[in-house]
């Protein structure tokens, strides 16, 4: 599988990635935001695709989100993003203060494939 993005798989990726930096239940988001970073986790290798997009969508995703809060764009490559999804599945915060980039496969070869394999559900990622 390649590390390009169609400019429509783009805009979504961005409009996700907002939409998860912004939903939290009950507080105001920039009271919670303010003085943070945020954790992007890339699940692929530094200077691929993916951390390419990930380092532009973070280098700006700062203005938009209430509370300005600074970005960490952490790679974390391995068996097709499968190493990250496992991470933001049973290790990263589940506060809005970490979010992911990966390989659609991660998402989808869990729930189509033989779920003992995996040590995570991708139907708990929000």
């Amino acid at each position: 599988m390649g590390d390009g993005m169609n400019p429509g798989s783009m805009r979504f990726l961005c409009a996700l990635a907002l939409a998860a930096a912004t939903s939290l239940n009950g507080v105001h988001a920039a009271e919670y935001y303010e003085g943070k970073s945020i954790t992007m986790i890339v699940g692929n290798d530094a200077g691929s695709g993916y951390d390419a997009y990930a380092r532009l969508l973070t280098r700006h995703m700062g203005k938009y989100i209430p509370g300005a809060p600074q970005f960490v764009v952490r790679n974390m490559p391995g068996a097709g993003s499968i190493v990250a999804a496992q991470h933001m599945g049973n290790v990263a915060p589940k506060d809005g203060s970490t979010i992911a980039i990966l390989f659609p496969g991660a998402l989808v070869e869990p729930l189509t494939g033989d779920p003992a394999k995996y040590r995570y559900d991708p139907t708990k990622f929000e």
